[in-house]
């Protein structure tokens, strides 16, 4: 949870859901690939949906942001669970000539970490992006490497939105 300055709420969800080792190659003999850790990224997501629900119902309009490494494309059903009707992925909102990816895998460039934000916290001011530097270029070494960072862009109005509510 953090307090931006002006007395508002931000609740902060960070998350490191469960990796796709175990899973088909998505490009392989095996189609559709088979998904063998999708399993607990749902029930993750499931914690992750039931958290958020469960502020919602103390306050209905709080402000929430879910991000992360959630190992988990953005048109997956882990993301959309995590995502429960309430919050929106900001890879989305970008025209898919501009969406980037997170990370390569096996030749693969992937969107798996995301930004998920409260639906009514979206205006014009959201800018996310997805910066694509030596982290995601491919490599010789079997040893993984850590995703770039995401970032998004909100000019502090975002947060005036609603009145402080009394303790």
């Amino acid at each position: 949870m953090c307090q931006p300055e002006i007395g508002h709420t931000l609740f902060l969800i960070a998350n490191h859901f469960n990796s796709k080792s175990g899973d088909d190659p998505l490009f392989s003999f095996a189609q559709p690939p088979v998904l063998v850790s999708e399993i607990q990224r749902n029930q993750q997501a499931q914690i992750v949906n039931d958290f958020v629900d469960a502020i919602l119902a103390l306050d209905p309009n709080a402000n929430i942001v879910a991000l992360g490494d959630f190992n988990d494309f953005q048109f997956s059903t882990p993301l959309a669970t995590s995502k429960g009707g309430v919050l929106t992925d900001l890879i989305t909102g970008l025209p898919t000539a501009e969406q980037r990816y997170s990370y390569v895998y096996d030749g693969n460039a992937q969107v798996l970490d995301h930004i998920l934000i409260s639906n009514h916290l979206l205006t014009p001011n959201e800018r996310p992006g997805l910066p694509c530097s030596m982290w995601c270029m491919p490599t010789r070494s079997s040893r993984p490497r850590p995703a770039p960072p995401i970032t998004t862009v909100a000019r502090a109005p975002l947060w005036r939105r609603r009145p402080p509510t009394s303790p």
